[in-house]
């Protein structure tokens, strides 16, 4: 179908299954039209039931729409009729050989050679491929096939496996969204209007769903509809390269949309696929989109336009959660809503995914209730905790390959002194209200920091258990950054792989855990060499990093003086975590073992005696259990004596006379 006219509505399904009836009608018409002409006969009635028949179409007839996109003649729109001819009527195939840039010449009325010049639209747009292998006049003529179905009256930008994709339009775009797609739809006419050429169009900055947002209502000021594909998809060698982008800016202008090229990974990959993107820039005839992480510091030969996104504000993304969630309840029946505001606007605060993450999430809690039987009185508070869910799976999918995740479920109390678990409870309130005191209150003077928090303490005292528990409270994800993978001999290497793993944190809903920190925020050292030197800047970087980062981190680190104190001066909390005492440690032994576990006469109050961490008391326990189980037993003092002493013993000591005297 051509593209709409500036204000004309779009058409309902209706209209558009009678539009391809009618179409399929206009074609049979041409056809006919066009095999008497071949065999001579006059047929003066056809243009007039042509044209009859197109004005009473909501849109042209598609072999007229690809004439105007193009630009073609009369000529031109007969060749591509009779090369349609060929594939589609058996009439054109009876005794007949291929279609030929010659036989075109020679049965197609007004011929001349110029149509089929390398500069000519059919040949530049490949709208027909011809065999450059054979002279001109004996070329055979085909048709590409997506302009066949083009014909036909299908969408050929739905390409089954195919690397582009359909942006569909976010649902609550901003109005400081909507203000910078009119902005930019007029700089795009301007540009075109003063340099000649249609421009790139390069989006950098907020996230992913932010850059093709404005990309798509962009389009949707032109009148267009946005296609996007990653640069990592785009194919290595250069003809292969050239030959799709030709097929797809083809199909775009065919059907009145635009082309957007992401390319969303960084460091040395990244700039690799920046280096490709630019190219493929040049090979698009039309305005097209660049969606970029941080700007490009490339210049391409044709005009370009630069434009820095801005991510949703919590207050937007919470107007489209409760849209969204509206329209979710709305279908189920449910009416019951107590408490579900207050937790979307949690969501939104922890959570800063765009309009069509926060859909799709919306869809998934859905499919869960209707599973679950959950229509009509849907209980607000399993539809909360099945929306939190899916928004953790999304945030999964982006760190997942980049950091493990740390399990959450099952986990026993964290015990601590009252004034180490007052800092806890702190850390948990400025996670959780970082929201409101930095962009409501304005605290943040519009750069919103995430919490930081250093654990120090020896090995085994609860730190990674702590962090657990603290992204547990928050409702957060736990992921830890493994140092081996990101640390790297390589100059400037260590600087990439941090960028790569802090932007797929950047949606939220989650906080990053760098266990053991010594080696990657130490002290930095005096400079004896160069690779001293570059170490040093690659603390410095992080350093600053973290401190413009919105995702919550948490350093864990056995030495405390070990850590730079320029970096311990950018911590919003320092929790020391001590060897517990006697009082700690028969705390942690009274919740060590679930209720699930048969457990005999145990004495927490005794075994709190053995002075070990709580990461020993936590293998005794299992050990013990091990041990019980094997006996077909409940877990008594007797298997965890010898739980404990296996475990002493593994580790160099053995029990002294005051611990043995738990038994005793």
């Amino acid at each position: 179908m051509g593209r709409r006219t500036e204000g004309e509505r779009p058409v309902s399904a209706e209209e558009l299954a009678d539009w391809q009836e009618a179409n399929r009608e206009y074609l049979a018409i041409a056809l006919d039209g066009l095999l008497a002409h071949l065999q001579g006969e006059a047929q003066p009635e056809v243009a007039e039931r042509l044209s009859s028949l197109s004005g009473e179409m909501v849109h042209l007839p598609a072999i007229d729409a690809l004439s105007a996109a193009f630009g073609l003649g009369l000529f031109e729109r007969d060749v591509v009729l009779r090369c349609f001819a060929a594939e589609v009527d058996p009439r054109f195939r009876l005794d007949a050989g291929p279609v030929t840039v010659g036989s075109a010449m020679e049965t197609l009325p007004g011929g001349h050679w110029s149509a089929l010049e390398v500069s000519a639209p059919l040949r530049v747009w490949g709208i027909v491929e011809l065999d450059d292998g054979a002279p001109l006049g004996d070329a055979p003529l085909r048709l590409a096939p997506d302009v066949v179905r083009l014909l036909l009256g299908f969408d050929p930008r739905e390409e089954p496996g195919g690397p582009f994709a359909i942006v569909v339009d976010p649902p609550g775009l901003a109005e400081t969204q909507a203000e910078a797609a009119l902005a930019l739809a007029d700089a795009i006419a301007v540009t075109a209007e003063v340099s000649g050429r249609a421009p790139a169009i390069e989006l950098h900055g907020a996230g992913e769903e932010d850059r093709l947002a404005l990309a798509s209502a962009c389009a949707g000021v032109l009148g267009a509809t946005l296609l996007s594909v990653d640069a990592a998809e785009l194919p290595e060698h250069d003809a292969e390269e050239d030959a799709l982008l030709r097929d797809w800016a083809r199909r775009a202008r065919a059907t009145g949309s635009l082309l957007c090229i992401a390319c969303s990974t960084t460091g040395d990959r990244g700039a690799a696929l920046e280096r490709r993107l630019a190219r493929s820039v040049e090979r698009v005839p039309d305005p097209v989109f660049v969606a970029l992480g941080r700007a490009s510091t490339r210049e391409p030969a044709r005009p370009l336009i630069r434009r820095a996104c801005e991510p949703l504000s919590s207050e937007r993304r919470c107007a489209v959660w409760k849209a969204c969630v509206g329209e979710l309840r709305r279908r189920l029946g449910s009416k019951r809503s107590r408490g579900l505001a207050q937790e979307l606007e949690l969501l939104a605060s922890q959570f800063r995914i765009g309009g069509r993450t926060i859909e799709r999430v919306c869809r998934e809690a859905e499919a869960l209730a209707r599973a679950d039987g959950q229509t009509g009185d849907l209980d607000p508070q399993r539809l909360a905790r099945w929306l939190r869910e899916a928004c953790v799976r999304a945030v999964d999918a982006r760190l997942g390959p980049l950091a493990e995740r740390v399990p959450l479920a099952d986990r026993a109390p964290v015990v601590l002194p009252e004034e180490q678990a007052r800092l806890l409870q702190e850390l948990a309130q400025q996670i959780r209200l970082t929201h409101r005191v930095d962009e409501r209150w304005g605290m943040s003077h519009g750069v919103t920091r995430a919490a930081a928090a250093l654990f120090t303490g020896p090995s085994g005292t609860g730190k990674t258990h702590a962090a657990a528990a603290l992204a547990r409270d928050c409702g957060l994800a736990l992921y830890r950054v493994d140092l081996a993978s990101v640390l790297s001999k390589y100059i400037g290497e260590t600087e990439s792989n941090l960028e790569e793993i802090f932007a797929a944190a950047g949606s939220g809903g989650a906080i990053l855990l760098f266990d053991e920190a010594d080696a990657l925020f130490g002290l930095r050292s005096q400079v004896r060499d160069s690779h001293d030197r570059y170490a040093n800047i690659g603390t410095s970087y992080l350093l600053q990093r973290i401190e413009r980062t919105p995702t919550p981190v948490v350093l864990t680190s056995n030495l405390k003086d070990a850590i730079d104190p320029a970096f311990r001066r950018r911590l919003h909390v320092v929790v020391d975590f001590p060897f517990p005492g006697e009082a700690e440690r028969e705390a942690i032994w009274r919740a060590i073992f679930p209720a699930t576990v048969p457990v005999g006469e145990l004495r927490p109050d005794r075994l709190a005696r053995v002075a070990v961490t709580g990461a020993t008391i936590a293998n005794i326990a299992r050990r013990g259990a091990f041990i019980a189980a094997a006996e077909d037993s409940e877990v008594q003092m007797r298997h965890l004596l010898t739980s404990t002493e296996r475990e002493l013993r593994q580790n160099g000591r053995s029990l002294s006379p005051e611990e043995l005297s738990a038994w005793r």
